[in-house]
């Protein structure tokens, strides 16, 4: 009796520390070193703003972004962003190396929760058009179902 209750006191201390082990619920943005960590959990904007006029224009769409797992990451100054939250230089030249043969001439590139880029859009483009553009996606479709 003495020794089950002493493996059940075991397992049940133990299961919390597994939780947080698998789920990682407080990654720090300054532990993130590549934007690959986003897979199969976001889909991701990127924003290539030198002069901060396209962050002004997104913001009003934060809600349409948080249904649709979208995270924004804006480019500016050799520097990545999150949330206006500098991400460290291995992040930067990871999500570099991820958009090296887009159109330069494009000012947001689209990634799928797959990790693949799906469209790049001209800084002009309204943003309906790429939350039309999720919306069409197979994977964004079977979400939208379940809920």
């Amino acid at each position: 009796m003495k020794f089950s209750l002493i493996i059940l006191l075991a397992i049940l201390s133990c299961i919390p520390i597994a939780k947080n082990i698998s789920f990682k619920k407080n990654v720090q943005f300054s532990e993130i070193e590549n934007i690959n960590y986003f897979k199969w959990k976001n889909r991701i904007l990127i924003i290539i703003d030198e002069e901060n006029k396209i962050t002004k224009k997104i913001r009003r769409f934060s809600k349409e972004f948080k249904e649709r797992d979208m995270l924004i990451i804006t480019l500016k100054e050799n520097n990545s962003f999150i949330n206006n939250y500098l991400m460290n230089d291995k992040f930067y030249k990871s999500v570099m190396k991820k958009i090296k043969n887009t159109d330069k001439k494009h000012s947001y590139i689209l990634i799928g929760k797959d990790g693949t880029i799906k469209k790049t859009y001209a800084s002009d483009t309204i943003i309906d058009k790429i939350l039309s553009k999720v919306d069409s996606m197979p994977m964004r479709i079977k979400e939208a179902e379940k809920n």
